[in-house]
């Protein structure tokens, strides 16, 4: 039989079991809004970033095909990216310390530090040429590609890259001797066993030194007479920015003796080659009282055996080939401009 005390702990059981079952659903529901506020807020901070950083792919890539434009002189088209997206849920998840792109970028990343950087590459072809696959990569403003082979064919590959090794050798010493971004470049024939053992690892330096050995003793006019089996040629062309006051005409001694100091210095690390073979081209722009710009063009040879001077006719004048020819190097590549 029940007591006044049972009953009364009987009903104080029972409120309390139905306190609880009513504020169970109290704290379910604040639970939920809970989350439902830090997704809004997630969502909200990609929105923001996304917004901020919307730009960054487009201006990367756009920056990566200037590049292979100006390189190669032709139109490139993007045919997929190659970086993982990792979107900001997982950075925002206590996982800093790793490196993760932000919001929908494929190219910004947050590294260790909390720091943003650029970091992405991409499969990319030239306009018109579906086939001809290769990749570009964007670090920090840095771009590097795989496109040479692609844009040259395996017969010219090898000699860019020959080209490109040895102005990336070379460009060093040009700034050191003429200033910084000094604007050079080298082009080259090669003989008959020259262009055949041109492969990965051969630089245009063994290549012009074993021309220079397989036409030991022979005269410049037996070598021309040979031409394509033995005829070679190596030539640096520097466009010096600091001497455009050089005057074609007139009494410049002091000008003249500069220049020839500078490109003395700069023989010193061509090439092992046949002195009459190796040449140094100094473009001069024309100026206001000049209608071509010109070129001061000399053998190795013939560079040992100046002084302080040389003679104006020595400065020829570069003009466009108006017949279907090829330009000469300084007009190829805009200098004239």
């Amino acid at each position: 039989m029940k007591t006044k005390k049972d009953t009364k702990t009987t009903v104080a059981s029972a409120n309390g079991q139905e306190s609880n079952e009513l504020a169970k659903p109290k704290r379910s529901k604040q639970a939920k809004r809970q989350i439902i506020i830090y997704v809004v807020m997630v969502v909200a901070i990609v929105g923001i970033l996304g917004f901020a950083w919307a730009d960054v792919d487009g201006r990367i890539k756009g920056e990566v095909l200037k590049y292979l434009r100006d390189k190669y002189e032709q139109e490139f088209v993007v045919t997929d990216y190659k970086s993982t997206t990792v979107t900001l849920f997982r950075a925002v998840q206590g996982r800093i310390g790793t490196q993760y792109n932000l919001a929908n970028s494929k190219c910004r990343w947050l590294g260790e530090d909390n720091e943003t950087y650029d970091d992405c590459s991409w499969s990319v072809r030239p306009k018109g040429n579906p086939k001809g696959k290769c990749e570009v990569g964007y670090s920090s403003g840095t771009m590097r590609d795989s496109c040479a082979q692609v844009v040259l064919g395996k017969k010219n590959y090898a000699k860019a890259r020959q080209i490109s090794a040895e102005e990336d050798r070379l460009r060093p010493t040009v700034e050191q001797i003429f200033g910084k971004n000094t604007k050079f470049g080298v082009e080259s024939l090669l003989c008959e066993k020259g262009r055949a053992g041109a492969n990965e690892s051969t630089s245009l330096s063994q290549a012009i030194n074993v021309c220079k050995k397989e036409t030991a003793g022979m005269t410049k006019d037996q070598i021309f007479a040979s031409y394509i089996r033995m005829y070679h040629s190596y030539e640096l062309y520097i466009y010096d920015p600091d001497g455009q006051s050089i005057k074609t005409n007139g009494d410049n001694t002091g000008d003249k003796a500069r220049i020839v100091e500078r490109l003395k210095k700069m023989v010193k690390y061509l090439p092992d080659g046949r002195p009459d073979s190796m040449w140094l081209c100094y473009f001069i722009k024309r100026d206001e009282d000049s209608i071509w710009s010109h070129e001061l063009k000399v053998s190795v040879d013939d560079l040992r055996q100046m002084t302080d001077s040389f003679s104006n006719d020595l400065f020829k004048p570069i003009v466009t080939n108006n017949d279907g020819g090829s330009d000469p190097y300084p007009i190829r590549k805009g200098w004239d401009k």
